[in-house]
């Protein structure tokens, strides 16, 4: 009886399993992005969908640093250390006019629609080096804010430096 009670209870589980379907995969779960404005500093006023938006290409890392009384954000890709982003922020009290005589650099143009006073200036690539693009400006709450893209070395830069300024006025909304 033993025996004819086991052979049907193997039996049922052998047919059960041969008429169950295999059980379908769950998706892996999906990488939660860390928001850049958790490194802290100056990585508080950066938001990688507004960098990645500006810029046409996606930015996922961040991480912060502060020296002295500026504090730093750099941003980049997971694949590669460049294109990198870099925004510094320090306290000032130059008004709009020692910005653009003392800050401002000679052969960078005037960037309307940024803070108080702002600029551009593009940097040739040199060497290994690409370009970078910088956007600078006086802010409506006396800071010095630098916005920098530097680019691998065959990039060009013209393509990067509406999106760049479109972003530094998307900071400075934030600066205000």
């Amino acid at each position: 009886m033993r025996a004819a009670l086991a052979g049907a209870v193997t039996a049922a589980l052998l047919l059960s399993g041969c008429t169950a379907s295999p059980p379908t995969p769950k998706p892996a779960p999906t990488a939660q992005q860390r928001p850049a404005a958790l490194e802290g500093g100056a990585c508080q006023l950066i938001d990688f969908s507004k960098v990645s938006g500006s810029l046409g290409q996606s930015f996922t890392i961040a991480a912060a640093a502060t020296k002295d009384k500026t504090f730093t954000c750099v941003v980049r890709t997971e694949q590669s250390p460049l294109p990198e982003v870099v925004l510094s922020v320090t306290q000032t009290k130059a008004d709009a006019s020692v910005f653009k005589d003392v800050v401002k650099p000679k052969g960078a143009a005037d960037v309307p629609g940024v803070g108080k006073a702002a600029y551009q200036l593009v940097t040739p690539a040199k060497g290994q080096a690409g370009p970078v693009v910088e956007i600078g400006w006086l802010t409506g709450d006396a800071r010095l804010l630098f916005l920098r893209l530097s680019l691998a070395a065959g990039a060009d830069p013209a393509a990067s430096t509406a999106g760049l300024v479109k972003l530094a006025k998307e900071i400075d909304k934030s600066s205000n």
